[in-house]
Protein backbone atom coordinates (compact mmCIF):
# COMPACT_ATOMS: atom_id res chain seq x y z
CA UNK A 1 0.00 0.00 0.00
CA UNK A 2 1.20 3.52 -0.77
CA UNK A 3 1.62 5.93 2.09
CA UNK A 4 -0.31 9.15 2.40
CA UNK A 5 2.73 11.19 1.39
CA UNK A 6 3.43 9.22 -1.79
CA UNK A 7 2.75 10.85 -5.12
CA UNK A 8 0.35 8.74 -7.20
CA UNK A 9 0.62 9.57 -10.87
CA UNK A 10 -2.43 9.82 -13.07
CA UNK A 11 -1.26 8.19 -16.32
CA UNK A 12 -3.69 10.40 -18.19
CA UNK A 13 -2.11 13.59 -16.89
CA UNK A 14 -1.00 16.06 -19.52
CA UNK A 15 2.65 16.78 -20.00
CA UNK A 16 5.66 15.42 -21.82
CA UNK A 17 6.42 12.68 -19.23
CA UNK A 18 3.75 10.42 -17.80
CA UNK A 19 5.79 7.29 -17.05
CA UNK A 20 6.85 8.22 -13.52
CA UNK A 21 5.73 5.77 -10.82
CA UNK A 22 7.23 7.54 -7.80
CA UNK A 23 10.02 10.00 -7.04
CA UNK A 24 11.61 11.49 -3.92
CA UNK A 25 14.16 14.14 -2.99
CA UNK A 26 16.36 13.42 0.04
CA UNK A 27 17.98 16.26 1.95
CA UNK A 28 18.90 16.98 5.58
CA UNK A 29 17.70 13.55 6.74
CA UNK A 30 14.23 14.01 5.24
CA UNK A 31 12.43 12.75 2.15
CA UNK A 32 10.02 14.76 0.04
CA UNK A 33 7.84 13.38 -2.77
CA UNK A 34 8.49 14.83 -6.20
CA UNK A 35 5.46 15.57 -8.33
CA UNK A 36 5.30 14.94 -12.04
CA UNK A 37 5.18 18.67 -12.67
CA UNK A 38 8.42 19.20 -10.72
CA UNK A 39 10.29 16.27 -12.21
CA UNK A 40 12.16 18.32 -14.79
CA UNK A 41 13.14 20.94 -12.21
CA UNK A 42 16.57 20.41 -10.63
CA UNK A 43 16.71 19.21 -7.05
CA UNK A 44 17.64 21.56 -4.25
CA UNK A 45 21.40 22.08 -3.73
CA UNK A 46 22.78 19.15 -1.75
CA UNK A 47 19.66 17.02 -2.31
CA UNK A 48 19.69 13.54 -3.79
CA UNK A 49 16.83 12.53 -6.12
CA UNK A 50 15.45 9.04 -6.73
CA UNK A 51 13.04 8.46 -9.63
CA UNK A 52 11.33 5.19 -10.52
CA UNK A 53 9.88 4.90 -14.05
CA UNK A 54 7.71 2.57 -16.05
CA UNK A 55 9.53 1.77 -19.29
CA UNK A 56 6.32 0.67 -20.96
CA UNK A 57 5.59 4.38 -21.27
CA UNK A 58 7.57 5.83 -24.23
CA UNK A 59 7.88 9.18 -22.44
CA UNK A 60 9.91 7.51 -19.67
CA UNK A 61 12.38 6.19 -22.24
CA UNK A 62 12.73 9.66 -23.78
CA UNK A 63 13.25 11.21 -20.35
CA UNK A 64 16.10 8.79 -19.55
CA UNK A 65 17.68 9.33 -22.96
CA UNK A 66 17.68 13.11 -22.39
CA UNK A 67 19.43 12.96 -19.01
CA UNK A 68 22.81 14.75 -19.00
CA UNK A 69 24.39 11.77 -17.21
CA UNK A 70 23.34 9.36 -19.96
CA UNK A 71 25.52 9.01 -23.03
CA UNK A 72 24.73 6.90 -26.07
CA UNK A 73 26.33 3.67 -24.80
CA UNK A 74 24.52 3.80 -21.47
CA UNK A 75 21.21 4.62 -23.15
CA UNK A 76 21.57 1.63 -25.47
CA UNK A 77 22.36 -0.66 -22.56
CA UNK A 78 19.52 0.59 -20.40
CA UNK A 79 16.77 0.93 -22.95
CA UNK A 80 17.61 -1.71 -25.56
CA UNK A 81 19.41 -4.35 -23.51
CA UNK A 82 19.64 -7.99 -24.49
CA UNK A 83 18.22 -9.28 -21.22
CA UNK A 84 21.58 -10.12 -19.63
CA UNK A 85 22.84 -8.72 -16.36
CA UNK A 86 25.67 -6.26 -16.84
CA UNK A 87 27.13 -2.97 -15.65
CA UNK A 88 28.80 -0.03 -17.34
CA UNK A 89 30.67 2.91 -15.89
CA UNK A 90 31.23 6.24 -17.59
CA UNK A 91 33.08 8.62 -15.30
CA UNK A 92 31.17 8.71 -12.01
CA UNK A 93 27.98 7.38 -13.59
CA UNK A 94 27.11 3.70 -13.17
CA UNK A 95 24.42 1.93 -15.19
CA UNK A 96 23.14 -1.51 -14.19
CA UNK A 97 20.82 -4.07 -15.72
CA UNK A 98 19.92 -6.81 -13.23
CA UNK A 99 17.29 -9.51 -12.90
CA UNK A 100 14.44 -9.11 -10.44
CA UNK A 101 11.47 -11.31 -9.67
CA UNK A 102 8.10 -10.14 -10.89
CA UNK A 103 5.25 -9.47 -8.50
CA UNK A 104 2.54 -12.13 -8.88
CA UNK A 105 -1.16 -11.37 -8.88
CA UNK A 106 -2.94 -12.81 -5.84
CA UNK A 107 -1.24 -15.51 -3.77
CA UNK A 108 0.80 -17.14 -6.51
CA UNK A 109 4.48 -17.93 -6.09
CA UNK A 110 7.10 -15.63 -7.51
CA UNK A 111 8.45 -17.52 -10.53
CA UNK A 112 9.08 -15.11 -13.42
CA UNK A 113 11.85 -12.54 -13.66
CA UNK A 114 12.26 -9.27 -15.48
CA UNK A 115 15.00 -6.74 -16.12
CA UNK A 116 15.42 -3.91 -13.64
CA UNK A 117 17.69 -1.10 -14.82
CA UNK A 118 19.11 1.61 -12.62
CA UNK A 119 21.33 4.58 -13.27
CA UNK A 120 23.45 6.01 -10.46
CA UNK A 121 24.96 9.49 -10.72
CA UNK A 122 26.41 11.61 -7.89
CA UNK A 123 23.07 13.31 -7.18
CA UNK A 124 20.57 11.06 -8.97
CA UNK A 125 19.28 7.49 -8.94
CA UNK A 126 16.91 6.35 -11.68
CA UNK A 127 15.30 2.91 -11.57
CA UNK A 128 13.03 1.56 -14.26
CA UNK A 129 11.45 -1.66 -15.49
CA UNK A 130 8.87 -2.98 -17.91
CA UNK A 131 7.15 -5.29 -15.43
CA UNK A 132 5.78 -5.14 -11.91
CA UNK A 133 8.98 -6.03 -10.06
CA UNK A 134 9.51 -6.73 -6.37
CA UNK A 135 12.68 -4.74 -5.73
CA UNK A 136 11.11 -1.28 -6.36
CA UNK A 137 8.31 -2.23 -3.97
CA UNK A 138 10.86 -3.03 -1.27
CA UNK A 139 12.68 0.27 -1.89
CA UNK A 140 9.46 2.29 -1.72
CA UNK A 141 8.41 0.51 1.48
CA UNK A 142 11.74 1.29 3.12
CA UNK A 143 11.62 4.93 2.06
CA UNK A 144 8.13 5.24 3.50
CA UNK A 145 9.43 3.61 6.69
CA UNK A 146 12.05 6.33 7.06
CA UNK A 147 15.06 5.35 4.95
CA UNK A 148 16.85 8.45 3.61
CA UNK A 149 19.55 7.62 1.01
CA UNK A 150 21.14 11.05 0.99
CA UNK A 151 23.86 10.22 -1.52
CA UNK A 152 24.99 7.84 -4.21
CA UNK A 153 26.65 5.29 -1.85
CA UNK A 154 23.57 5.11 0.39
CA UNK A 155 21.26 4.82 -2.62
CA UNK A 156 23.34 2.00 -4.10
CA UNK A 157 23.39 0.26 -0.73
CA UNK A 158 19.60 0.52 -0.50
CA UNK A 159 19.29 -0.79 -4.06
CA UNK A 160 21.49 -3.82 -3.42
CA UNK A 161 19.92 -4.53 -0.03
CA UNK A 162 16.47 -4.58 -1.67
CA UNK A 163 17.71 -7.07 -4.26
CA UNK A 164 19.16 -9.21 -1.47
CA UNK A 165 15.91 -9.06 0.50
CA UNK A 166 13.91 -10.30 -2.50
CA UNK A 167 16.41 -13.10 -3.12
CA UNK A 168 16.40 -14.09 0.55
CA UNK A 169 12.60 -14.25 0.53
CA UNK A 170 12.60 -16.54 -2.50
CA UNK A 171 15.40 -18.71 -1.05
CA UNK A 172 13.61 -18.97 2.31
CA UNK A 173 10.37 -19.96 0.58
CA UNK A 174 12.18 -22.63 -1.43
CA UNK A 175 13.97 -23.95 1.68
CA UNK A 176 10.61 -24.32 3.43
CA UNK A 177 9.22 -26.19 0.43
CA UNK A 178 12.21 -28.56 0.49
CA UNK A 179 11.85 -29.21 4.21
CA UNK A 180 8.12 -29.93 3.96
CA UNK A 181 8.62 -32.21 0.95
CA UNK A 182 11.43 -34.15 2.66
CA UNK A 183 9.38 -34.58 5.87
CA UNK A 184 6.39 -35.79 3.88
CA UNK A 185 8.53 -38.29 1.94
CA UNK A 186 10.42 -39.65 4.94
CA UNK A 187 7.72 -39.62 7.63
CA UNK A 188 4.58 -40.38 5.66
CA UNK A 189 5.74 -41.61 2.27
CA UNK A 190 3.64 -38.88 0.66
CA UNK A 191 5.02 -37.71 -2.66
CA UNK A 192 4.53 -34.08 -3.71
CA UNK A 193 3.29 -33.29 -7.17
CA UNK A 194 6.27 -33.79 -9.53
CA UNK A 195 5.12 -30.82 -11.61
CA UNK A 196 5.22 -28.56 -8.54
CA UNK A 197 8.69 -29.84 -7.64
CA UNK A 198 9.86 -29.23 -11.21
CA UNK A 199 8.51 -25.66 -11.03
CA UNK A 200 10.31 -25.08 -7.72
CA UNK A 201 13.53 -26.48 -9.20
CA UNK A 202 13.25 -24.04 -12.07
CA UNK A 203 12.68 -21.19 -9.62
CA UNK A 204 15.74 -22.23 -7.60
CA UNK A 205 17.83 -22.44 -10.77
CA UNK A 206 16.59 -18.99 -11.78
CA UNK A 207 17.59 -17.58 -8.40
CA UNK A 208 21.02 -19.23 -8.65
CA UNK A 209 21.63 -17.78 -12.14
CA UNK A 210 20.44 -14.37 -11.00
CA UNK A 211 22.86 -14.32 -8.06
CA UNK A 212 25.73 -15.59 -10.23
CA UNK A 213 25.12 -12.73 -12.66
CA UNK A 214 25.05 -10.22 -9.84
CA UNK A 215 28.30 -11.64 -8.42
CA UNK A 216 29.90 -11.23 -11.85
CA UNK A 217 28.78 -7.59 -11.97
CA UNK A 218 30.19 -6.88 -8.53
CA UNK A 219 33.48 -8.58 -9.43
CA UNK A 220 33.84 -6.32 -12.45
CA UNK A 221 33.27 -3.29 -10.24
CA UNK A 222 35.78 -4.50 -7.64
CA UNK A 223 38.41 -4.83 -10.37
CA UNK A 224 37.67 -1.37 -11.76
CA UNK A 225 40.51 0.90 -10.65
CA UNK A 226 38.48 4.00 -11.52
CA UNK A 227 35.44 3.10 -9.42
CA UNK A 228 34.57 6.04 -7.12
CA UNK A 229 36.09 5.32 -3.71
CA UNK A 230 32.85 6.19 -1.92
CA UNK A 231 31.11 3.39 -3.85
CA UNK A 232 33.76 0.69 -3.36
CA UNK A 233 32.89 -0.25 0.29
CA UNK A 234 29.26 -0.78 -0.74
CA UNK A 235 30.32 -3.01 -3.64
CA UNK A 236 32.69 -5.06 -1.46
CA UNK A 237 30.11 -5.55 1.28
CA UNK A 238 27.41 -6.52 -1.17
CA UNK A 239 29.70 -8.97 -2.98
CA UNK A 240 30.25 -10.88 0.27
CA UNK A 241 26.52 -11.02 1.02
CA UNK A 242 25.69 -12.17 -2.51
CA UNK A 243 28.35 -14.90 -2.34
CA UNK A 244 26.87 -16.27 0.90
CA UNK A 245 23.33 -16.05 -0.44
CA UNK A 246 24.34 -17.75 -3.68
CA UNK A 247 25.73 -20.64 -1.64
CA UNK A 248 22.35 -21.01 0.08
CA UNK A 249 20.53 -20.85 -3.26
CA UNK A 250 22.82 -23.50 -4.75
CA UNK A 251 22.19 -25.75 -1.73
CA UNK A 252 18.43 -25.33 -2.06
CA UNK A 253 18.63 -26.18 -5.75
CA UNK A 254 20.66 -29.30 -4.96
CA UNK A 255 18.17 -30.35 -2.25
CA UNK A 256 15.28 -29.93 -4.67
CA UNK A 257 17.17 -32.07 -7.16
CA UNK A 258 17.54 -34.75 -4.48
CA UNK A 259 13.82 -34.53 -3.69
CA UNK A 260 13.08 -34.97 -7.37
CA UNK A 261 15.39 -37.99 -7.55
CA UNK A 262 13.74 -39.50 -4.46
CA UNK A 263 10.32 -39.02 -6.06
CA UNK A 264 11.55 -40.75 -9.20
CA UNK A 265 12.98 -43.60 -7.12
CA UNK A 266 9.77 -44.08 -5.15
CA UNK A 267 7.71 -43.92 -8.32
CA UNK A 268 9.92 -46.55 -9.94
CA UNK A 269 9.75 -48.67 -6.78
CA UNK A 270 5.95 -48.54 -6.72
CA UNK A 271 5.83 -49.37 -10.41
CA UNK A 272 8.11 -52.36 -9.81
CA UNK A 273 5.92 -53.53 -6.93
CA UNK A 274 2.80 -53.27 -9.05
CA UNK A 275 4.45 -55.17 -11.88
CA UNK A 276 5.65 -57.77 -9.37
CA UNK A 277 2.12 -58.32 -8.05
CA UNK A 278 0.71 -58.53 -11.56
CA UNK A 279 3.41 -61.01 -12.58
CA UNK A 280 2.71 -63.25 -9.56
CA UNK A 281 -1.02 -63.15 -10.30
CA UNK A 282 -0.39 -64.07 -13.93
CA UNK A 283 1.81 -67.02 -12.97
CA UNK A 284 -0.64 -68.22 -10.31
CA UNK A 285 -3.67 -67.93 -12.60
CA UNK A 286 -2.00 -69.34 -15.68
CA UNK A 287 -2.21 -73.09 -14.69
CA UNK A 288 -5.95 -73.08 -13.81
CA UNK A 289 -6.63 -71.00 -16.91
CA UNK A 290 -4.81 -73.59 -19.00
CA UNK A 291 -6.75 -76.44 -17.33
CA UNK A 292 -10.11 -74.78 -17.85
CA UNK A 293 -9.23 -73.99 -21.45
CA UNK A 294 -8.19 -77.61 -22.08
CA UNK A 295 -11.31 -79.15 -20.58
CA UNK A 296 -13.47 -76.53 -22.25
CA UNK A 297 -12.66 -77.89 -25.71
CA UNK A 298 -15.59 -79.47 -27.57
CA UNK A 299 -13.66 -82.45 -28.85
CA UNK A 300 -14.36 -86.17 -28.69
CA UNK A 301 -12.70 -88.40 -26.12
CA UNK A 302 -12.27 -85.63 -23.57
CA UNK A 303 -11.56 -87.08 -20.12
CA UNK A 304 -14.31 -87.15 -17.51
CA UNK A 305 -16.96 -85.90 -19.89
CA UNK A 306 -19.36 -88.69 -18.92
CA UNK A 307 -18.14 -88.96 -15.32
CA UNK A 308 -20.61 -87.69 -12.69
CA UNK A 309 -17.76 -86.29 -10.61
CA UNK A 310 -15.72 -84.99 -13.57
CA UNK A 311 -16.03 -81.41 -12.38
CA UNK A 312 -14.47 -82.39 -9.05
CA UNK A 313 -11.57 -84.05 -10.82
CA UNK A 314 -10.98 -80.98 -13.01
CA UNK A 315 -11.17 -78.72 -9.96
CA UNK A 316 -8.58 -80.87 -8.24
CA UNK A 317 -6.28 -80.65 -11.24
CA UNK A 318 -6.59 -76.82 -11.22
CA UNK A 319 -5.76 -76.71 -7.51
CA UNK A 320 -2.79 -78.99 -7.92
CA UNK A 321 -1.52 -76.93 -10.87
CA UNK A 322 -1.86 -73.73 -8.86
CA UNK A 323 -0.09 -75.25 -5.84
CA UNK A 324 2.70 -76.51 -8.09
CA UNK A 325 3.14 -73.04 -9.61
CA UNK A 326 3.22 -71.36 -6.19
CA UNK A 327 5.73 -73.94 -4.90
CA UNK A 328 7.95 -73.34 -7.91
CA UNK A 329 7.85 -69.56 -7.32
CA UNK A 330 8.63 -70.08 -3.64
CA UNK A 331 11.62 -72.27 -4.41
CA UNK A 332 12.87 -69.64 -6.85
CA UNK A 333 12.74 -67.08 -4.04
CA UNK A 334 10.14 -64.76 -5.55
CA UNK A 335 8.07 -64.58 -2.36
CA UNK A 336 11.05 -64.24 -0.02
CA UNK A 337 13.03 -61.66 -2.04
CA UNK A 338 10.14 -59.83 -3.70
CA UNK A 339 11.77 -60.13 -7.11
Amino acid sequence: MLGADTTVIDRGSPGPMTGMVWAFDFCDGKSAPVTLADLDCPAEPGAFRWVHLDLLDPSARRWIDDLPAVDGEIADMLLDGDGHQHVRRVGETLAFAVHDFEREIGEGRTTRTGILIFLLAPQLMVTAGRNSLLCPDVILRRIQAGAVPAGAPAALDLMFSALIEVSKTVARDLATIVRVAEDALIDFGTMPDPRVVADDRRRAATLHRQLLGLRSILLRLELDDHLPEAIRPVVNKTAQKIAALDGDAAEVHQNLQQVREEIDMQTARRTDQNLYVLSIMNVVLLPPTLVTSFFGMNTGGLAWVDDNVGTIWVTGVMILATVAAVAWLFRRGYFRNGR
